[in-house]
């Protein structure tokens, strides 16, 4: 059986990659999602296993337990937090996004007022209770060379 799901990982005008995969591998079912192991070399840590939710391919993992670890990531924590340049951004692993996750919350550093992008109900109090751990005037450092700002100087 031929199976084809688009990539999510194209982008137009690349030679390298196509809008859409097919594959003659049978699916494996995990938590939701498809697995397939697309790509079987001579050396087994050189396969390729697609993860497929929808019909569109999320992730391409080496190993078909990599893939379900990814999985695992996906559906057993789903809320991501993480320190950018001008703010917290947070996001649901469960919701693919093109390369990323869906941003349902961010909040500036400068003001550390929260705002909600389309959130689920049960990630709200998450992120609201992460988001009361900032305090105004507290340095934060946001990378790893080092760069820190003052919360809520803007």
């Amino acid at each position: 059986m031929i199976t084809t799901y688009k990539n999510s990982f194209y982008k137009k005008g690349d030679n390298y990659n196509t809008e859409h995969i097919t594959t003659h591998a049978k699916s494996i079912a995990y938590k939701g999602y498809a697995i397939y192991h697309r790509i079987k070399s001579a050396n087994r840590s050189a396969d390729c296993f697609d993860i497929v939710k929808d019909g569109v391919c999320i992730g391409m993992m080496a190993g078909l337990n990599g893939a379900k670890e990814r999985i695992d990531n996906f559906t057993d924590n789903r809320l991501f937090a993480g320190k950018y340049s001008a703010g917290i951004v947070y996001a649901d692993k469960k919701v693919p996004f093109g390369r990323d996750y869906k941003k349902i919350a961010f909040m500036p550093y400068n003001t550390l007022e929260l705002r909600f992008y389309k959130c689920p109900d049960e990630l709200k109090q998450e992120i609201i209770n992460d988001a009361l751990t900032y305090k105004r005037g507290d340095k934060l450092q946001i990378s790893t060379c080092g760069q820190t700002v003052i919360l809520g100087e803007g």
